[in-house]
């Protein structure tokens, strides 16, 4: 859909989503109309500008078991000493490394694991059956891999998960470039 816009700073929601499965939608209309509102940001996130799926493939759907398709995890960035007060992780003898990309890292790959380990179910569409998750059914996105990727592959073997990496920028993947 194409929006034109004949006087500056006139506010155009582009609001059909094509790409994410409605219970993404769902989730991020929720976390953004607590995020965006008048007093902090100057926006109001209402009904005109949630999200909403743009074809058939991605309306919301409640799933059977009620159990969230969406996880939020938030990790801070500033160090706690060893041993401080709430931290969960102090005397596991399991610090998390001073790097903050294979802090994530770690964080994404224990989560990946807990999913195998309590038998999380992949739905498979065509044949109407469910399966028990695989470690191809993860993906993690990185906006820039560079050494990111790296850093995801090395924590990822630590841990025993296999991880494939695209080698090199996004941009001189040869079907990226192809497009081009």
């Amino acid at each position: 859909m194409l929006f034109r816009s004949a006087e500056p700073g006139q506010v155009l929601p582009l609001t059909g989503n094509f790409r994410s499965h409605g219970q993404v939608l769902e989730f991020v209309n929720a976390v953004f109309a607590r995020l965006m509102r008048p007093e902090v940001g100057g926006v109001d996130y209402d009904e005109a500008a949630r999200l909403q799926p743009g074809s058939p493939g991605t309306r919301p759907r409640v799933a059977p078991d009620g159990v969230p398709r969406v996880e939020i995890h938030v990790r801070l960035t500033q160090r706690r000493a060893a041993g401080a007060e709430g931290d969960p992780e102090a005397g596991e003898g399991d610090a998390e490394p001073d790097d903050a990309t294979e802090s994530e890292a770690r964080l994404v790959g224990r989560r990946l694991i807990e999913l195998k380990r309590d038998g999380l179910e992949v739905l498979m569409r065509k044949e109407g059956t469910r399966r028990p998750f695989e470690w191809r059914d993860a993906v993690v996105l990185l906006r820039s891999p560079g050494p990111r990727g790296g850093a995801f592959a090395r924590v990822f073997g630590e841990l025993g998960i296999p991880l494939a990496t695209a080698p090199g920028p996004l941009f001189e993947q040869p079907e990226v470039r192809d497009l081009r």
